[in-house]
């Protein structure tokens, strides 16, 4: 089966399931202005190599290769 998706200039094509461990922790930061208390995403492979983690933050998604 073929997906695609378009919106706002973008278009994906293609569209794939893996398995990932999607873990969320508690809290980072010290609560103070520049480093609110904030929950944290990580994203895992099976095997224990963190891929991605999302900090609300940031704004964006860190990578991590």
């Amino acid at each position: 089966m073929e997906m695609a998706y378009q919106g706002e200039g973008v278009q994906c094509k293609d569209v794939y399931t893996i398995r990932v461990i999607c873990t969320s922790l508690e809290r980072r930061g010290k609560g103070i202005e520049g480093d609110p208390i904030r929950r944290i995403t990580q994203y895992w492979t099976m095997d224990g190599f963190l891929l991605a983690e999302v900090d609300p933050c940031i704004g964006e998604v860190t990578e991590l290769k």
